[in-house]
This record gives C-alpha cells, sequence and structure tokens, in this order.
C-alpha cells in the first residue's frame, strides 16, 4: 500500500516509540532561547540537555561539554545527555571519555542490536584512534623522553620477523608475537601493550615490515612506548627444520639488557616453540609462576595450522589498514576452529569498527534519535484515513508527499517551533 504520511504525523509519532529516549537535537536559533531558561531554572534537566545538544549541533562543542557534564544526576538519569556529551567528547579528541560515556549509554538506553552494534563499532573505532594518537605525541615529545626508564611489568611484544624464503609462512611472524603477547596479558603482575599501538609505532616509524628487531631500535620504542622490556624474535629456516630466535630487550637507565632465546622445531611443531618461547620470555622477566598460571599459559588457543595463518594474514592486512580483507581472514580463521578465540574476536571487533569509519557524528546521532517507524505508520494507515489531511511538507519541499522513508526522517530532526530556518 502507498501511504503518504504528513510530517507532523511523525514527528509525533517519534516521541511515542517504546524505547525512544534521545532528543533530537533543536536549532542553534534556539540556543539564546535555551541559555535563558536555564540561567532561570538551573535545577531543569531537560532544558539544560536541550541546550547541550544545541551547541553541540552548532560546533560549539567546549560549551556543549561544560552544560553537560555538570550534574551526575543528569548522566545517571537522562540517555540524551549521556550521547550528547559523548559526541562533544569525540568532536574534542576526548577518545577515552567518549567510549566511556558510550559504554554507558550502551547500559542505559536502546536494547536494539543495530543500534548496539553502531555504538559498539563506535567504541572500537575510538580505542584505535585513541592508541594511535598517543603514539604520535610519544612522537613529538621523543627528546623529553629519551631518558625515560618505563614502569616494571611494562611488556611490548613486537611482530616476529619471518626470514624464511617460504612465502606461505610469512602470516606467522605476526601469529605467533600475538600468541605471545595474549599469553603474557594472562599475567596480572605484566602490563602487556596493546598490538595496535605497537603496529601505528612501526609504521610511523617505517619499520612495519621489518618488525624493528635492531636492539638500538627495541630501545627506542621502548620508551616511546612507554614498555620497560620489548620482545622481539626472528624466525628463519624451512618447513622441516624452523629455528625461533628470540630477544627480551630490558631498559635500565641509559642501558639496555639482553636476554637470547631460542626454540628449533617442524612447521607441525609451531605451537610447541611458541609455548617454549613464552616460557622463556616469562623466565627473562623474572616472573615465578604458581602451578595454576603455568597450567594455564599450556593452554593452547588454536592447534589449527591453517587456522594461525589465515589469523596471521589478518593481522597483516589489519596492520597495513586493509581492514575488509582482514576482518575476512579472522572470520576464516575462526571457521576453521570456532574455539580460535582470539580469531573471533578479532573480527568481531575490528569488523565493527571498520563499520563505523566514515560515519560522522550526525549521522550517528541521526541514526539513534529515529526509531523505523515504517511498521508502525503502516498499522495506523488502516485506521486513520489520510486522504484528507493537507501535507505541509508539499509546500516546504516541492514534493508531492513524503513516506516513510529518508526525506520523513529528516523531518522529524526539525523540533516544533525550529523548521522555519531549515
Amino acid at each position: 500500500m502507498s501511504l503518504r504520511t504528513p510530517a507532523w504525523i511523525l514527528l509525533a509519532l517519534a516521541g511515542c516509540v517504546p524505547g525512544t529516549s534521545v532528543v533530537s537535537p533543536p536549532s542553534p536559533a534556539e540556543v539564546p532561547r535555551l541559555e535563558a531558561r536555564v540561567d532561570a531554572q538551573p535545577g531543569d534537566v531537560d532544558s539544560r540537555v536541550l541546550l547541550g545538544a544545541a551547541y553541540q549541533d552548532a560546533g560549539r562543542t567546549g560549551e556543549a561539554i561544560a552544560t553537560l557534564q555538570g550534574s551526575e544526576a543528569i548522566l545517571s538519569g537522562n540517555p540524551s545527555a549521556v550521547l550528547y556529551l559523548g559526541l562533544a567528547y569525540e568532536d574534542a579528541g576526548r577518545f577515552r571519555d567518549a567510549r566511556g560515556l558510550y559504554r554507558r549509554f550502551l547500559d542505559t538506553a536502546f536494547p536494539d542490536d543495530g543500534v548496539r552494534e553502531r555504538l559498539a563499532g563506535r567504541i572500537q573505532l575510538l580505542r584505535r584512534q585513541e592508541l594511535a594518537r598517543s603514539v604520535r605525541d610519544a612522537l613529538a615529545r621523543e627528546q623529553e623522553l629519551a631518558d625515560r626508564v618505563p614502569a616494571q611489568g611494562t611488556v611490548a611484544v613486537f611482530p616476529f620477523v619471518v626470514g624464511t624464503e617460504d612465502r606461505e609462512l610469512e602470516p606467522l611472524g605476526r601469529a605467533v608475537a600475538s600468541l605471545v603477547l595474549s599469553d603474557l596479558a594472562r599475567l596480572d603482575r605484566l602490563t602487556v601493550l596493546e598490538r595496535v599501538g605497537i603496529d601505528v609505532l612501526l609504521n610511523e616509524l617505517a619499520l612495519a615490515e621489518s618488525g624493528g628487531v635492531d636492539p638500538t631500535t627495541a630501545a627506542r620504542s621502548g620508551r616511546l612506548l612507554g614498555a620497560r622490556h620489548v620482545v622481539q624474535a626472528d624466525l628463519a629456516g624451512s618447513r622441516e627444520a624452523l629455528v625461533l630466535d628470540a630477544a627480551v630487550v630490558e631498559l635500565q637507565g641509559g642501558e639496555e639488557s639482553i636476554a637470547a632465546l631460542d626454540a628449533r622445531g617442524s612447521l607441525d611443531g609451531i605451537f610447541d616453540m611458541q609455548k617454549e618461547i613464552l616460557f622463556d620470555v616469562v623466565d627473562a622477566l623474572g616472573i615465578t609462576l604458581t602451578a595454576a598460571e603455568r597450567e594455564a599459559l599450556s593452554e593452547r588457543a588454536t592447534t589449527n595450522l591453517m587456522a594461525l595463518l589465515e589469523y596471521g594474514r589478518g593481522l597483516e592486512d589489519e596492520a597495513a589498514g586493509r581492514w575488509d580483507a582482514a576482518s575476512a581472514h579472522y572470520r576464516s580463521a575462526a571457521s576453521l576452529d570456532p574455539a580460535f578465540s582470539a580469531a573471533s574476536q578479532a573480527a568481531a571487533e575490528l569488523g565493527a569498527a571498520a563499520g563505523a569509519v566514515g560515519i560522522a557524528t550526525s549521522q550517528l546521532l541521526l541514526e539513534l534519535t529515529l526509531p523505523d517507524l515504517s511498521g508502525l505508520v503502516e498499522e495506523l494507515g488502516a485506521l486513520v484515513n489520510f486522504a484528507g489531511i493537507r501535507d505541509p511538507a508539499q509546500e516546504l519541499l516541492g514534493t508531492e508527499g513524503t513516506g516513510a522513508g529518508s526525506l520523513s526522517l529528516e523531518i522529524i530532526l526539525v523540533p516544533p517551533g525550529g523548521g522555519e530556518d531549515r
């Protein structure tokens, strides 16, 4: 059935749909009136939220933050304030604060899976942007950080370099390093740096291909990343005889100490080699494992070589910025071994981040403030005779009417009394 729905009907319905708890931003022209209302009634939460939303919509980010973050009662009781403050934090480059607010938003509103997926993607993308900015900030302050000795227990695991002529084995470098990193992260006595931040640094230093295995580069990288220990390795040989030479570089003031490690075996024994290097690294870090910790670290993330190689290909593509290809490899690894949780988690996180790329805050807000009204409009069509209702959108837009599609959604964004300048 073709149904022409007047704009004011859709606007009224937007406030009646269960679960819709985020207000659309007022026009920037409404700012003076809202400022006067907030000055007259400082405790009026709704007015403060509307003013903060109007500031944010007008690009007045600092004022939006100051307006919305002033009261814990606002944040705990009003999902609109949580979302708009998160958007303002994001625009101000305060990615950590934005991620925290978005998580809070998910806890207070919108159980809808689509909305949850959108915000989860935004959180993942902002986490990567935060790591990238921290690395670039460190590079800008490199001279200042030259004498810094990072805290004990901070560890960075760099991608292992594959020196074999067998190109099919190249993904093992990042894959085996990632397994070591994940295992070390299970020890609460260590702070293991995130792989994404390391990838950013290697790209910034143009070392993504080499992995930065030189001890001098390791020391520099450790200071930039804030890592007391840097783990690096080189995988060489053939499928029948592989050699994994590793090193743990420790920063000690102006000096560096290096612990050399190695493991040997065939390609079929790569998982044994990974665990051997892992426990050698733990010893080099001076950690005495409990029986329970040793048993936990002995567990293997996967025993499927093809899944491991696919996972490594995903890591290579992700480091190079090919996120769609990386997600496909991660999914492939997870399908080859459904128990390979690192692969399935990487697929979910990177897929969510990739889906958020290019989504402006205004578009995100549009999606989160507007419910899907098509079903509700169809139901009302059976009850209400719209034929005799004049559609004001014809005069405003020069069209023959509006439906329940994108044109109607844009109209919903105009609050009562705020449409004259839109």
